[in-house]
């Protein structure tokens, strides 16, 4: 895109053009929806920001090059959240698996270098945003000019409003686009297929006289790469297909540089089919996408942009919104942040949380918790400690059990034996402490989890031993959830303590390889040099510390996450079975 700075002089015109648009009440949304933005101004008396009509990422539509309207990226925070806040172009919300699309742009069924497919056609699933309908255009031009005569088969893209397809559980949101492989016959002419056709390693198509045509499939991913109508993340295909491209590129003497990038980002993906009948496309959100509530999921690749300092404005702004004087206003703006998911500015969030209405406070904590960036809870805590709203606090608690975050537990096991206060609904604060820390197994809390065990308070016992026996990997000689007397209670104190004392030198990966050890299990060194199969054989065992232990042991070595509740034995051994394969 290219970037102009126009004089303040000049916004008087604006002006005029934006007044003129606003009167023009014929043209419709269809026809609304093709305007695109370009040109950014700044004036210097009040940075407001102005673009004309071709969005970043994106290329101009026919007819509507030569207007321009304002458009400003830094939106006082009422205007944000306007109901009535009109932006011409599509717009990509949410996730590719969980969102949809505003005022999409449609892929005519036919083009001079594209054709939807046959069995696609009556789905009305080729619509997408204006970025991804310029790109998949570009590369199926790059083609067609290469080799004359050829078409871009394409299949889904998505809905015109976007939403599930029950043929994927992506293209939900205008970002993602399935387009069908080139193909020869066996007189090596170009064949132009009628619907997707699978290839086995070699590129024969199964079933039918075809081959995998890689010079024209090569030139369609280097049409994608080359474009600047949208940034692209992933071209999703079978690995030896890959392989097959990456050689031929290789062999007429590519650009390196876009060999690189091919290489990068051709995949097969890892949970899905392995896409050995047509290509995958996803794109990154674009700038005015990220704003409004565009979700990348997955690294930031291939130098992407992530817009960060543009989105640094509008959170910053909407923080601003939260102390709006009216409720509405201010949840507004709780409930835009929470589309933004802005993980960066996740500090300061939870830094403003005390000083917002309940609502929002429970909004923004929700949103945090989405978020799981670590290093947040430290604003939150004196308000766990002093809110007199029983909800609140315990909403709270549950989100430091929820983050699971190491920095929270040297507070979280102080609360355990510092204060006997209750909530406001009654129950014990060391409790609410206790299952907090339930997933934060931190060796140092050792000491103040001994101490605690000792409550008389049956509830609050056992949830201290619960964390105590995750962290230790040891259990207790007596059962801490049972009604105890005065010498089965002595027992156990005395029990911790002498433990406490003899390893207390150790590290934690010492104590659990005992642990494993003791249960049966060959786990090897969990600070250096893990078995994994050990490690998930011992997530069937009967005992929750070595499920638990194991399962988080795996989390460590592999960089795979699996969530530390609600999943079933037989999932967790399968997901885990199927990653250290």
């Amino acid at each position: 895109m290219i970037d102009k700075i126009i004089s303040t002089n000049q916004k008087c015109l604006f002006s005029f053009i934006a007044l003129f648009l606003f009167g023009l009440s014929s043209i419709t949304q269809a026809q609304t929806s093709e305007f695109v933005s370009v040109i950014e101004v700044e004036s210097v008396s009040s940075h407001v920001v102005e673009r004309s009509l071709m969005r970043s990422g994106g290329h101009p539509r026919d007819g509507f090059d030569d207007m321009v309207v304002p458009l400003r990226l830094d939106l006082p925070y009422r205007e944000i959240v306007d109901p009535q806040r009109y932006i011409p172009g599509s717009f990509s919300i949410g996730t590719t698996s969980n969102g949809h699309l505003r005022d999409s742009s449609l892929l005519p069924l036919f083009g001079e270098f594209h054709h939807i497919l046959p069995a696609h056609r009556e789905r009305d699933t080729h619509y997408g945003t204006e970025e991804l309908v310029s790109v998949i255009l570009d590369a199926a031009r790059h083609v067609g000019t290469i080799f004359p005569g050829s078409q871009a088969a394409i299949g889904n893209m998505a809905r015109r409003e976007g939403g599930d397809l029950r043929w994927s559980v992506s293209h939900n949101n205008g970002r993602d686009a399935d387009i069908a492989f080139y193909f020869i016959d066996e007189a090596g002419e170009h064949v132009e297929v009628q619907d997707l056709v699978s290839t086995n390693r070699r590129g024969n198509a199964r079933n039918l006289p075809l081959q995998f045509d890689v010079p024209r499939n090569w030139a369609f991913v280097e049409g994608l790469l080359t474009s600047d109508s949208a940034q692209i993340q992933w071209i999703f295909i079978y690995n030896p297909l890959k392989q097959l491209l990456l050689d031929y590129a290789r062999e007429i003497g590519a650009d390196d540089a876009i060999i690189a990038l091919a290489e990068e980002t051709l995949h097969q993906p890892g949970d899905s089919s392995p896409h050995n009948d047509h290509f995958h496309l996803r794109i990154y959100c674009s700038r005015e996408d990220r704003l409004d509530g565009c979700i990348n999921t997955g690294p930031l690749r291939n130098n992407a942009i992530a817009w960060q300092d543009d989105l640094d404005l509008r959170v910053n702004e909407l923080l601003r919104g939260l102390m709006d004087p009216e409720p509405e206003i201010a949840s507004a703006c709780a409930s835009f942040l929470e589309a933004l998911e802005p993980k960066e500015s996740a500090f300061v969030i939870a830094s403003s949380v005390p000083h917002q209405s309940f609502s929002v406070q429970l909004s923004l904590i929700n949103l945090l918790a989405r978020l799981d960036q670590p290093g947040v809870t430290g604003p939150l805590m004196p308000l766990a400690m002093s809110s007199p709203n029983a909800e609140l606090r315990n909403k709270l608690f549950w989100f430091f059990g929820r983050l699971a975050d190491p920095a929270s537990a040297p507070w979280l096991a102080r609360m355990i034996v510092l204060t006997d206060e209750t909530l406001p609904d009654g129950s014990p604060l060391p409790l609410a402490a206790a299952t907090a820390l339930r997933n934060i197994t931190v060796a140092s809390t050792t000491s103040e989890l001994i101490i605690g065990i000792n409550d008389e308070r049956e509830e609050v016992r056992a949830a201290i031993a619960h964390v105590l026996h995750r962290t230790t990997g040891v259990l207790s000689p007596v059962d801490p959830a049972g009604p105890l007397n005065e010498e089965e209670m002595e027992i156990l104190l005395s029990f911790w303590t002498s433990w406490s004392a003899e390893h207390a030198e150790e590290s934690r990966d010492c104590w659990l390889e005992d642990s494993f050890r003791e249960a049966g299990y060959r786990v090897g060194d969990l600070t250096d040099d893990p078995n994994l199969p050990g490690l998930v054989a011992a997530l069937d065992d009967e005992q929750d510390m070595i499920r638990f232990n194991a399962d988080r042991q795996l989390n460590r070595h592999t960089r795979h996450w699996t969530p530390s509740e609600n999943w079933t034995i037989d999932r967790r051994v399968n997901y885990w079975e199927e990653r250290i394969e």
